[in-house]
């Protein structure tokens, strides 16, 4: 679906997918999910999104479990189902998935859906950091910055950010600018917690800004 020394075309590409899901392939399988669920190449279906995604999740594959739980953390073309959807990060987990660490920690971190645990979600977003996560460095990034679940200290702050900037995440570059010209300016007697309090907006998660690329992760054949 990426158009890689073609034009691109979302309906071909689904065909291509339905053909190879139809043989047995995961990645396929899964990837005819997200078609569905995103809307690319077809009327967005959730329904059906979920029905290809549990076939590939049921055969163990990670990112279609990963993908699965968010659905019913979401409540799309499923009914909202907190325990189902711990239970399908923590398959994909089991795998090593880092993508599902990141969104088990949010579930705990922001209380959603399940009583609201930020130790127990930043432990989960350290391991996906750990595994790679820039996503997950962002967070653990915002996290510092804002004093939430640990002290505030825009040193910390920096140092994520940068990390996930370094992994390539547009996010963190953006907020890795702001943290680092307010460490520039401000006087070295002012305190961490009125720098935290900077009226610039920065970006904490992917999602906020791109909608459709939280939907889920798109594994390509």
């Amino acid at each position: 679906m990426r158009g890689l020394g073609v034009l691109q075309d979302d309906g071909e590409a689904l065909r291509w997918y339905l053909r190879a899901a139809g043989e047995g392939y995961l990645t396929a399988q899964n990837n005819v999910g997200f078609t569905n669920a995103a809307g690319r190449g077809t009327a967005g279906n959730d329904a059906e999104a979920v029905r290809w995604y549990r076939r590939a999740a049921d055969k163990g594959y990670a990112p279609a479990q990963s993908n699965l739980a968010f659905m019913y953390s979401q409540g799309r073309g499923v009914p909202v189902d907190a325990n189902a959807a711990v239970h399908w990060y923590q398959k994909a987990i089991a795998q090593g998935y880092a993508p599902a660490e990141y969104k088990l920690g949010l579930l705990y971190y922001d209380g959603i859906m399940v009583q609201r645990d930020i130790a127990e979600g930043l432990r989960w977003l350290h391991k996906a950091a750990d595994h790679g996560s820039a996503a997950a460095e962002n967070e653990i990034a915002y996290a510092y910055e804002h004093g939430q679940g640990m002290p505030q200290s825009d040193r910390e702050a920096e140092k994520w950010y940068r990390k996930a900037a370094q992994h390539g995440l547009p996010e963190a570059r953006h907020n890795l600018e702001i943290v680092s010209s307010r460490l520039q300016h401000s006087p070295r007697n002012a305190s961490d917690e009125l720098r935290a309090h900077s009226t610039v907006i920065n970006f904490r998660r992917t999602g906020e800004r791109i909608p459709e690329l939280a939907v889920t992760e798109l594994a390509s054949i």
